[in-house]
């Protein structure tokens, strides 16, 4: 819930409402993607302590929709090449991102039972990913969603200012 201060017409409080900011915002279904593939697969250079780990998004996975939602699959792989293959959504204009699926054994997905939005923290660990790809890779400057052809452009020839426009 998000609290509206409202002032009347000589700047003096009249009076405060509250509003719940997801009743304004309708999500369109996501659709999981094909299993990913290491032929599709882009580095994604991640700065942090998580370093051991090896991260890289699925090109055809990528995907922005009408409600400002960019999907990608994340592959991240551990020093041991251990995999951990996640389907996730990313707001740019909320910094929020949802985990839809993971990855099986079986090369597939299981979507996920309790999908929710969560807040990106930045430098969380090994999930910086999700501030790196908003930041740098999946957003533009005023915080709207780069289609997926500007996203693999960027994951491919990252600048040293890491495309902060």
């Amino acid at each position: 819930m998000l609290t509206a201060l409202l002032l009347n017409m000589s700047g003096v409080a009249a009076y405060e409402a509250e509003y719940d900011e997801t009743a304004l915002w309708a999500e369109d279904v996501k659709p999981l993607p094909a299993p990913p593939e290491e032929d599709n697969f882009i580095p994604l250079d991640v700065d942090g302590p998580q370093r051991n780990f090896k991260h890289y998004i699925d090109a055809k996975s990528l995907a922005t929709y009408p409600d400002g939602v960019v999907t990608y699959t994340m592959v991240i792989v551990s020093s041991s090449d251990a995999k951990n293959i996640l389907f996730e959504g990313l707001r740019c204009e909320m910094g929020r991102y949802k985990t839809y699926a993971y990855g099986n054994a079986d090369g597939g997905f299981q979507p996920s039972l309790a999908a929710s939005w969560q807040k990106i923290l930045t430098r969380s660990g090994p999930t910086n990913y999700r501030s790196e790809l908003l930041r740098y890779y999946l957003c533009d400057a005023r915080g709207l969603p780069l289609q997926p052809e500007a996203i693999i452009e960027r994951l491919k020839h990252p600048n040293p200012a890491r495309n902060n426009g």
